[in-house]
């Protein structure tokens, strides 16, 4: 009889509480330190185990977090398949919400992770990118934030400004930025040394986005990118940030079977509520996914929306009859891109071999869930 062992891991900075049960039997519990040590210990643990069952397979789940991939290789690399399994899609009980304990989230995970194996249950995976695309992914999201904080910046300076009765006009150009450097030293003490360290944070800023456009740059010359940039470059709106994140958010796109799964990734879906007597009512968009993606794509919509005119003549008319409803048009152009982008990375893909395009995770981990679908990579 093949037997298998199946384990709900819940993982904190200093300790992992884990509980392991072998097919329907009751579980058992332990703690281990989340350090490296701790953590081989575990595996041997289970290692044991397994011989005790004639080799049986050992199936660990986790919620995916800061700790996961690290993890997740480690595991994998001694022969366990794991399970990382995404917070937001775990069903949790009332009872679960105000009595929570790490014993009783190990064993609630267990149980999802034994629901998987012995009942065919898919588990809500997430997609476990190869590690260099983990590596690939910090500075363009880096870069995105850094931009947000330009902005952020920015707005603060016209505030400041706003406040004291002096106008901000300018791009914050070389020129504008030495004609607030010289206004500073005109003005009282607290208020100029307010507004010298608020540009000296904004010529930080703007140092910071330089090199980090120069390293993606450099990353989207690279075998592993250029034909997939080259291809989303074609895309009105679209820049090489915003290609290099779409690529690296969406890793291998055969994983989506149709444009809904990929709408439903980037959380442009609307929320819909369709019971009793409500029927088909859709509410807003449910924000799941990269926001750092929507976010770019919201700029690139906007770029398309003001350089081409026949876009812009639609949003013109959309406004003129749903005044209230401006933003809609704009997410829909969105959705649109996203769409287009993922045909192009498909296309982009099939041209070009495996090796130099990111790689797949593990065939046990070819499924995740995105907003309660499964999406399941094709062969």
């Amino acid at each position: 009889m093949k037997h298998f062992i199946m384990v709900g891991a819940d993982l904190h900075d200093k300790t992992i509480r884990y509980r392991v049960a072998v097919d329907k039997e009751r579980s058992k519990g332990r703690t281990v330190l989340h350090t490296p040590e701790g953590r081989r210990e575990m595996v041997k643990a289970l290692k044991a185990l397994s011989e005790r069952y004639q080799g049986a397979a050992i199936y660990l789940g986790f919620e995916a977090g800061p700790h996961g991939f690290g993890l997740y290789d480690e595991l994998e690399a001694a022969g366990v398949r794991c399970a990382p399994l995404a917070p937001t899609e775990m069903e949790k009980s009332s009872d679960a919400r105000v009595q929570k304990t790490d014993d009783k989230d190990a064993e609630r995970i267990l149980e999802v992770v034994r629901s998987w194996v012995l009942a065919g249950k898919d588990p809500p995976l997430v997609a476990v990118p190869d590690p260099q695309t983990r590596l690939d992914r910090e500075p363009v999201r880096l870069r995105v934030r850094v931009g947000c904080r330009t902005g952020k910046i920015k707005t603060q300076v016209r505030s400041l400004l706003t406040r004291h009765s002096l106008r901000c006009d300018g791009s914050f150009d070389g020129e504008h930025l030495q004609a607030l450097k010289r206004l500073s030293e005109t003005m009282a003490r607290s208020l100029g040394a307010t507004l010298r360290s608020l540009l000296q944070e904004l010529e930080w800023a703007e140092e910071q986005k330089h090199d980090l456009d120069e390293i993606i740059g450099e990353l989207a010359e690279t075998p592993r990118y250029r034909p997939a940039v080259a291809a989303l470059r074609t895309l009105k709106g679209v820049g090489v940030l915003t290609a290099m994140s779409v690529i690296l958010e969406f890793g291998d796109p055969g994983r989506f079977e149709n444009r809904r799964q990929v709408g439903s990734f980037l959380g442009l879906v609307p929320t819909q509520a369709d019971s009793g007597a409500r029927v088909d009512r859709l509410g807003h968009i449910t924000k799941k996914g990269p926001g750092l993606v929507r976010r770019l794509l919201c700029q690139a919509a906007w770029a398309v929306i003001r350089e081409d005119k026949a876009v812009g003549v639609k949003y013109q008319k959309w406004c003129r009859k749903h005044p209230q409803e401006k933003m809609v048009f704009v997410v829909a152009q969105m959705r649109r891109l996203g769409i287009r982008a993922w045909h192009k990375l498909q296309d982009a893909y099939r041209e070009k071999p495996m090796s130099v395009l990111p790689n797949t995770p593990p065939y046990w981990c070819m499924r995740f869930s995105v907003n309660n679908r499964n999406v399941r990579r094709r062969a």
